[in-house]
């Protein structure tokens, strides 16, 4: 965490129980142990922007809430498919990767120009650079702000201009409290995903983010 980014945690509880949100549900929501969300609560472990992008749609909120101190809810967006949320996470992760490389390389900077000015690890910034590692917020910003990438323009999600899905589908899409055997056991759906990222990286980045943004816009219109 930054100083821009301290208070996320504490917002994330607070709207957590203004909305009446379990803690097991917005783990599930997220794909992760109650533990590791805890920690995300208490700052003790970070959180990549497509995951406070979902918690933003669970809760119903404009993501903005969270990163501005002194915004109020406000009730928005509608609820993102249950089927498509992991794939959502791994897709926004992948184009912001590459986003970030694309700009890296036409300011030509290097990860030694970027490990100086923000002091991530040097092996952290590969693994962003390599697709091996989400990025979490707060390195996010701080990569933003040297490479000079205005910060709303990373966090507005695709489906912003998008129709809102209807209101049925959102209904049969979310069952809260889901047993632990439907959280371990993955969806056959999801290999061929799987074989779409692995050939994702097998790309340029500026073609990685291409697709990447053009598999988040089909993921929308299932």
């Amino acid at each position: 965490m930054t100083e821009l980014t301290d208070h996320i945690p504490e917002r994330i509880k607070t709207i957590r129980k203004s909305k009446r949100r379990s803690i097991h549900d917005c783990a599930t929501i997220l794909g992760l142990s109650k533990g590791t969300y805890l920690n995300i609560e208490k700052g003790l472990e970070p959180i990549t922007l497509p995951e406070l992008e979902l918690l933003a749609l669970y809760f119903e909120e404009d993501l903005s809430v969270f990163l501005n101190r002194d915004q109020s809810p406000n009730a928005n967006t509608a609820f993102l498919d249950a089927n498509l949320r992991s794939q959502y996470v791994r897709v926004r992760d992948k184009m912001l990767c590459a986003l970030i490389s694309l700009e890296i390389d036409k300011q030509a900077v290097t990860l030694d120009d970027i490990q100086q000015a923000t002091r991530i690890p040097m092996e952290t910034l590969q693994a962003y650079e390599n697709g091996t590692a989400a990025i979490p917020v707060g390195d996010l910003i701080k990569i933003s702000v040297f490479l000079g990438i205005q910060i709303d323009s990373l966090y507005k999600p695709l489906w912003l201009n998008k129709p809102e899905l209807e209101e049925d589908v959102s209904k049969d899409a979310w069952q809260p409290e889901y047993p632990k055997s439907d959280i371990q056991e993955s969806s056959d759906d999801e290999e061929p995903f799987t074989d779409i990222m692995n050939a994702l990286r097998q790309v340029s980045k500026q073609d990685q983010a291409f697709i990447a943004k053009y598999l988040i816009e089909k993921l929308r219109s299932i």
